[in-house]
């Protein structure tokens, strides 16, 4: 028999236990005890965990001890390169790659207020990335407000999916903060029967995510691609930031410590550890009445003698400068290698704003172009830096360069990579000094050259804007130029004479001769006329006539540099009587607009243009010479051509007794366009051969005399 006490103890002892197995299984941290371990309320933080957590510096200016670009008649001063604001904190490994994604529109955020990066409490915590616009000095950097960044998921080393919970997303302030109050970081004590008792971490607790951008503010973009590596090893890379290892309650991540920062050189994880976004390129001055104040950013560094290039860069300055002669211009000269200037000695040092056209001006600055020699790498940064801090800002800033930037003003050494390498940090550090340039009103044209060509066009549109140049549009509308050295010339003569509010017509003139395989030069005595409708007005307003160079030239100028409509431009050929008589008529024509073939015809030369544009045309006569003769046949009364002097005519109609010899003359006249070689004359009342030429060929409009005797019958 059952003891029903004893059934009754033994469930209730089981219940208590389920009772107790429950409880311990539910207490929190903050409450739990173990055999072993004192209660905590969260885990202590590690060496990593005690990185010095200060505020990065402030948005205002911090003061330079970079020299400003000189002023008229100084001889500008360098200093040392400035040491780096801090010590590099700890980087993450090498990270994977991810697919393209394509470019985002810009947003009109919601007005962020400035607050301070919220604290991590409880089971939070916090990862804050700092988001930066224009370079203030050249340790700090101004926050950009309304930039929108989302967390990613990781997935082994590459970028995965967005995270779609609201804590994952974040929008600067305009103290330029970014913050993420991340959940679930924290640990807690589980037992399970009893005896079974450890630590489980939460969802997030050292999860590591990718920092993406989703959106710009207004007037801004963001860079999503940037080309980083070598000159002979590069690629495209997603500006995307992985992380640190360590997500834990009650810690702050800031960028620049625990991730995006320079710790170790590696190409895709190397940041100043301010996300940089590309400030819109301003339009070219709304007037054309004064001249333009132009900057002009040269590429020194030692690739570009490597190239055997340096002869062509300096070509190609000069003929900029020979292009804005008459204009009211101006022009400075900036240099950058490892640093900027690239010495202070007159083979590299920076030059002030000189006006081109007074007196041997535009000679002088030449003289300063071949001076320049080459060495070292390419820091982009350092040289926008110099620009930007001139008191009077430009209104179009020239960079050309061959290749990538290797330096930066807080790294100007560059030890680990021999000036070679170009990893995110090089370029966010150029992208805030181009943005202070353009903050001022310049407008910043990037043009790539020979390896500048070969890396991308990603880098020259973060230091000026998302437009490359492609053949047959207007040079104005253009932000950055990709050109082979051959090409820099007339590249950079195009951009001088597009920001001088013009559009300049070339025509040259071809001739094909009667009888030749293919055109020669026309050589001087070609006249053509023009007519330009408004906006535009031509220059000269007058038939042009060529000289030995084969070519007339004229001008369609404009009261802006960005006109509401184009001119249109008709162009007559107009041949003397003389040309025409020698058998000369307008073949063919062919038109390039900025290098793009356009529709015209020889009946009807006419084209649209607007400031900026370049304008080529090969006109083409062709000789065609149509051969003529003529023949006037008379009768004399002697028997021989030597007594013709004396001889008198016979008329036509007269009768003349049969037997009787006379003298026939034949009057042979080229009266065709052609000469005329192998005459003969044929009586078909005389024998074969019986009329006797003094030569066998005439001239257009030569004559001779040919003659012959017989008796009449």
């Amino acid at each position: 028999m059952r003891n029903p006490q004893k059934n009754r103890l033994t469930r209730a002892g089981i219940t208590i236990a389920a009772v107790l197995i429950t409880v311990f299984s539910i207490v929190p941290a903050a409450q739990a005890t173990s055999p072993s371990e004192a209660p905590i309320p969260a885990e202590a933080p590690t060496s990593a965990q005690n990185l010095a957590q200060a505020e990065p510096p402030a948005t205002g200016d911090v003061p330079s001890n970079k020299d400003s670009a000189p002023t008229d008649g100084e001889t500008p001063a360098k200093d040392d390169a400035p040491a780096k604001s801090e010590t590099p904190a700890k980087s993450d490994a090498s990270e994977g790659k991810d697919s393209p994604e394509s470019g985002r529109r810009a947003t009109s955020p919601k007005s962020v207020a400035p607050q301070s990066v919220p604290s991590a409490s409880g089971d939070n915590a916090v990862i804050t990335v700092k988001v930066g616009g224009d370079r203030t000095s050249e340790t700090s950097v101004k926050g950009l407000q309304g930039v929108k960044l989302r967390l990613y998921s990781d997935r082994s080393g590459s970028i995965g999916s967005p995270l779609s919970e609201s804590w994952a997303s974040c929008t600067s302030d305009r103290d330029g903060d970014c913050s993420f109050t991340v959940p679930q970081t924290n640990r807690k004590w589980v037992c399970s029967l009893l005896v079974f008792c450890g630590w489980e971490n939460q969802a997030n607790r050292d999860k590591r995510f990718w920092v993406v951008q989703e959106s710009a503010p207004e007037g801004w973009s963001a860079n999503d691609r940037l080309i980083v590596g070598t000159s002979s090893n590069h690629s495209s890379e997603r500006y995307a930031f992985r992380t640190g290892t360590e997500l834990r309650n009650g810690q702050t991540y800031r960028s620049g410590d625990q991730f995006m920062n320079t710790g170790r050189r590696n190409i895709t994880t190397n940041s100043t550890g301010t996300w940089q976004n590309t400030r819109r390129n301003p339009a070219l001055q709304v007037s054309c009445s004064a001249g333009l104040r132009v900057a002009l950013v040269l590429d020194l560094s030692g690739s570009v003698s490597n190239s055997g290039a340096l002869g062509t860069l300096k070509d190609a300055s000069k003929g900029m400068v020979d292009a804005l002669k008459g204009t009211s211009s101006s022009m400075a000269l900036y240099t950058f290698s490892n640093d900027s200037p690239r010495s202070n000695t007159d083979d590299g040092r920076n030059w002030p704003s000189m006006s081109i056209d007074p007196g041997s001006n535009a000679e002088t600055i030449k003289s300063r172009i071949d001076a320049y020699a080459t060495g070292g790498g390419t820091n982009w940064d350092s040289a926008m830096w110099e620009v930007a801090n001139t008191a009077d800002p430009y209104d179009l800033v020239v960079v050309v360069t061959d290749g990538m930037p290797t330096y930066s003003i807080n790294n100007t050494s560059n030890a680990d990579s021999n000036g070679s390498t170009t990893s995110f940090d090089e370029i966010e550090s150029a992208v805030f000094s181009a943005n202070a340039v353009k903050a001022k009103g310049s407008r910043v044209m990037a043009v790539g050259v020979g390896e500048g060509v070969s890396s991308g066009g990603a880098n020259l549109a973060a230091i000026s804007g998302g437009t490359k140049y492609t053949t047959g549009e207007s040079i104005n509308d253009a932000d950055y130029f990709q050109a082979g050295w051959e090409e820099l010339a007339d590249l950079m003569a195009s951009m001088a004479k597009g920001a001088t509010c013009r559009a300049d017509i070339e025509i040259d003139k071809k001739t094909l001769a009667y009888g030749a395989a293919s055109p020669s030069p026309g050589g001087a005595g070609w006249t053509f006329s023009a007519t330009a409708s408004a906006p535009g007005t031509l220059a000269p307003a007058r038939q042009q006539t060529t000289g030995d160079t084969s070519t007339v030239d004229y001008q369609v100028k404009f009261s802006t540099p960005k006109p509401a409509s184009a001119s249109k431009v008709t162009i007559e050929e107009l041949l003397s009587d003389k040309q025409t008589a020698e058998g000369w008529k307008l073949d063919a024509v062919e038109c390039r607009i900025n290098g793009k073939k356009i529709s015209v015809t020889a009946d009807s030369i006419g084209f649209d243009v607007t400031a900026g544009d370049t304008v080529k045309c090969t006109v083409t006569n062709k000789q065609t010479l149509v051969p003529g003769i003529s023949i006037e046949k008379k009768a004399w009364d002697t028997p021989t051509a030597a007594g013709l002097d004396g001889a008198k005519e016979i008329p036509a109609g007269d009768s003349v007794p049969d037997g009787t010899t006379v003298t026939w003359t034949y009057l042979v006249t080229n009266t065709g366009k052609t000469p005329l070689d192998g005459i003969t004359v044929v009586d078909d009342r005389l024998p074969t051969s019986s009329v006797k030429c003094p030569k066998t060929r005439l001239n257009p409009g030569e004559s001779m005399t040919c003659s012959a005797s017989g008796a009449v019958k």
